[in-house]
């Protein structure tokens, strides 16, 4: 990790009793994700879809308790969007404090975040995983899980694949032991 150890983290967290939570941005686009699917022998599946490059992008924190927060909107995250998911989280774990760790992007770095966090009381204190390491980030399994739910399936509209999107996260936030076998990767257990 860049700056303190996993060790440290793992100290703050448990001394403290703070929530460990794993965040990250995805963006889903219009065009359809194919997956194999079954068929009858001659009759190939035919999807017929509007390519576009609309897309909605979703910002999620997930904890190994099986606690899942997320936030969508249309086009890219800023900071503000940043911004006003932590808002967001730190409702969501208004009787605990945290400790967050996502990747190093230019956006977890920029004014909005800095200004939120001076703001917050230390109720949120943030980490990186080291660069080019998306194995460490549990969040990149509900990514992959997410993209598979939605394979095969044609949403014409961005408002369809909000509603898509949505079932689908509301589904993994009602299912907890889901969120929570993202952790048990091997990779994971350095961050936990």
């Amino acid at each position: 990790m860049e700056g303190p150890s996993a060790a440290g983290v793992e100290k703050k967290t448990v001394e403290e009793a703070r929530a460990l939570l794993h965040s990250d941005e995805c963006g889903v686009y219009l065009l359809p994700f194919v997956r194999s699917t079954w068929a009858r022998k001659g009759h190939p599946p035919v999807l017929r879809e509007q390519c576009g490059y609309e897309h909605m992008s979703v910002i999620a924190a997930i904890s190994s308790s099986g606690n899942l927060v997320y936030d969508l909107r249309e086009g890219t995250y800023d900071g503000d969007g940043v911004g006003c998911f932590l808002k967001t989280l730190t409702y969501h774990y208004r009787k605990q404090r945290m400790v967050m760790v996502w990747d190093g992007a230019a956006i977890h770095r920029c004014r909005q975040v800095k200004e939120f966090l001076a703001s917050s009381a230390g109720k949120i204190h943030l980490e990186y995983f080291p660069a080019y390491s998306p194995e460490f980030n549990a969040t990149e399994l509900l990514w992959g899980w997410l993209k598979g739910r939605l394979a095969n399936r044609i949403f014409t509209t961005l408002s369809e694949l909000r509603a898509g999107i949505v079932e689908e996260l509301e589904s993994a936030k009602n299912n907890r032991s889901l969120i929570r076998s993202f952790f048990r990767k091997p990779e994971l257990c350095f961050f936990l």
